[in-house]
């Protein structure tokens, strides 16, 4: 690839190590931009161009998003917050008919897999696995009775989970949630499949590994592993339904079986597990967008554990700048 790739990486939010990783993928020449809509955004300082945008929420949102691509010649894209695929892929069309690489699916995609009640009903139609879930409260307690996990339908970061034992904390916690549904709680090993798409559904890698520990949705610790049948049905849910760019399955084993619980269509919270393993999505990005042929679909290395910790970054406000306005 002779000329470089400008990525945007958009809302970024403390994910700079996703930037880092895309750097160190990228031909000589290429460049990061990072969006958010806060200046004080930690992973601007691993951005070479970092744009404070209108909140994601905001009607001014999209068509900021659409000037900053024209202006800053974006050639490839993706995101990693769930809000953001509420709204972003509806740019989708207009940027690949742009040219840009979109490692992020479209709208009928994202909205499939961001409403976990879609998310349920697709599952049972194409015959996978996963937790019964219901639309009332009542009739999830007859159902299944408890304990009952009790959730928005969209939602991220397990706000709004809970796993309720009795009927009256399992009612207050659904009247507090706008859009809620519950399921059957499924107890069991937590596994993870990570695998990433070319813009086009081929499927470019795949990882495999056990979540250890986490809080509020993030992974702290955790461990890949090789699992042929987890590999096999991530496989089938993206021939049933391909997803352009990285996603992040989250399933549990039980005796019964693999059930998928959440398909989150972006890098989720625990890639580094699989990076740093060596199965490396942004290399297979950039060999795809290179034109190169496919690379080995595996190539991450069992019982490597990934854990987190801190890293303080000193903000420099010269980098940073507000996004082009409509």
């Amino acid at each position: 690839m002779s000329a470089g790739i400008h990525w945007l990486v958009s809302t970024i939010g403390k994910r700079g190590y996703i930037a880092d990783y895309l750097r160190a993928a990228s031909p000589e020449g290429s460049t990061i931009t990072g969006t958010g809509n806060e200046r004080y955004t930690p992973g601007f300082m691993s951005c070479d161009r970092a744009l404070v945008v209108p909140s994601i929420t905001d009607r001014d949102y999209l068509p900021s998003v659409r000037a900053l691509v024209r202006d800053a010649g974006i050639t490839a894209a993706l995101t990693v917050s769930d809000l953001d695929l509420d709204h972003l892929p509806s740019l989708r069309a207009e940027m690949e008919a742009a040219g840009i690489a979109c490692f992020f699916p479209g709208p009928e995609t994202a909205q499939r897999f961001l409403n976990k009640f879609e998310t349920a009903t697709f599952l049972d139609g194409a015959g996978i696995l996963g937790p019964r879930t219901f639309d009332t409260l009542d009739e999830a307690i007859d159902a299944v009775g408890f304990p009952l996990v009790v959730k928005p339908r969209k939602g991220s970061a397990s706000q709004g989970f809970g796993i309720f034992h009795d009927r009256e904390t399992a009612a207050a916690n659904w009247a507090r949630i706008d859009g809620a549904m519950a399921q059957e709680f499924v107890g069991g090993r937590l596994v993870n499949v990570e695998a990433c798409s070319a813009p086009d559904g081929t499927v470019l890698r795949l990882s495999i590994w056990e979540r250890i520990a986490s809080t509020d949705g993030e992974t702290l610790l955790a461990e890949t592993i090789e699992h042929p049948v987890a590999r096999k049905l991530v496989l089938e849910l993206l021939e049933a339904s391909p997803i352009p760019g990285p996603i992040d399955i989250d399933l549990i084993e039980t005796p019964d079986g693999l059930h998928v619980l959440e398909v989150n269509t972006r890098f989720g919270g625990g890639y580094p597990t699989s990076h740093l393993a060596g199965a490396a999505f942004p290399e297979a990005m950039v060999s795809w967008m290179a034109g190169e042929a496919a690379p080995a679909l595996e190539r991450y290395r069992p019982g490597i554990r990934m854990m987190k910790q801190l890293r303080p970054v000193a903000f420099d406000d010269t980098r940073v700048a507000e996004a082009p306005r409509p």
